[in-house]
Order: structure tokens, then C-alpha cells, then sequence
């Protein structure tokens, strides 16, 4: 139920809003634009009405090159974008849904961002194809982390930095541990 919450968003490139119930959703905001962009994200803090908000769901995604390596690694930088610009006015026990692409780094943000929640999930919706690397991190009861080091995309990229074999490929490579696994859908029968 999202009655009461504030909603707010804000997308990478294209904006479409789809009410599935028909209708406006009352207390909702569209805002078109690039939340990296200063611009942008202070539209976004003008719109809202408290300086916290309940939920944030965000489903960013770059321009797609069809290059998946490139595709890939944009996106999860651009989440880590997101989560350092969410974080700060996202409320206690506020949480968090975004779309992320399955690949290097992945294990990584997770890391990252498990210290800022109570609950870290990734969800693949029924509509998914199931080859499809989308999946979506649901973030529930936000435990603000303080400090100096909170932020995402600094640790993120000093994560990858520092992966085994350092940002250069490695001539033997060893297949990288993950609990990630795909598993076949079933449709439910009616």
C-alpha cells in the first residue's frame, strides 16, 4: 500500500509513467531528467515536500551500446549513483528498489550497500525472460551508516579496483564465486 508514502523519482534517459490501476496516482512526481545531473537531483529535493522520504524505486538504465560488458558496468555505476543520492533523504526504515544487471560488480555493490539496510534481496519478476541478467535489488529497512565512508560509488570503484588480478585482465582467470543462480520460471496453473 503506497497510500501516504512520498514518492518521488527520477530517470536516467526516458520517462514513462504507467498506472496500471488507471488514473493519477495522487502525491506523485515525474521528473525527467539525469540524476547525476546537479540540476536534476535538486529538482528532485524541490519536489519533495519533507526532507525524508519513505520509499525510493528506481529503475535506471544507461543508453544500451548492445556492447553487454559496457551496457553492464555503466548500469551498476549508475545504481551506485542513485544509492549515493538516495541515501541521505531516504528515512529511517525507508527502503530501496532498483533494477541492476547480473555481471561483474554485482557481488561487489551488494557489499556495499548491505551495511545501509536491514534486508538486501535481488527479485527477478515472473515477467522476466528467464536469459534476462535483470533483476531487481530490493533494499527494505534503512539503518542509515555514518561516518565519512558512506558513499557507494567511491568503495565501489575501489572495490573493482581491487578486485583479484586489479582493473587489468588476467591471463588465467578463475570463475569468480557468486550466490547468484538462475533458476528455470514456472508459470503458475490455473
Amino acid at each position: 500500500n503506497l497510500e501516504g508514502a512520498d514518492l518521488s523519482g527520477a530517470n536516467l534517459q526516458d520517462a514513462v509513467f504507467v498506472n496500471f490501476m488507471g488514473g493519477t496516482l495522487e502525491g506523485a512526481n515525474l521528473i525527467v531528467g539525469d540524476i547525476t545531473d546537479p540540476f536534476t537531483q535538486q529538482a528532485v529535493l524541490d519536489a519533495i515536500d519533507t526532507e525524508v522520504i519513505d520509499v525510493v524505486v528506481s529503475d535506471i538504465s544507461p543508453h544500451i551500446t548492445g556492447k553487454w560488458d559496457i551496457d553492464q558496468a555503466v548500469s551498476l555505476m549508475l545504481v551506485a549513483d542513485v544509492f549515493d543520492f538516495a541515501l541521505p533523504i531516504l528515512k529511517y526504515g525507508g527502503h530501496f528498489v532498483t533494477k541492476l544487471f547480473q555481471g561483474v560488480g554485482v557481488e561487489e555493490l551488494i557489499d556495499l550497500v548491505r551495511p545501509h539496510f536491514q534486508t538486501v534481496k535481488r527479485f527477478s519478476p515472473m515477467a522476466s525472460r528467464n536469459s534476462s541478467s535483470e533483476v531487481y535489488l530490493v533494499c527494505k529497512f534503512h539503518t542509515p551508516k555514518r561516518g565519512p565512508d558512506w558513499e557507494i560509488r567511491p568503495a565501489f570503484e575501489h572495490a573493482l579496483e581491487n578486485r583479484k588480478g586489479g582493473p587489468d585482465p588476467l591471463e588465467e582467470v578463475e570463475p569468480a564465486k557468486s550466490t547468484f543462480s538462475v533458476r528455470k520460471k514456472t508459470t503458475p496453473k490455473e
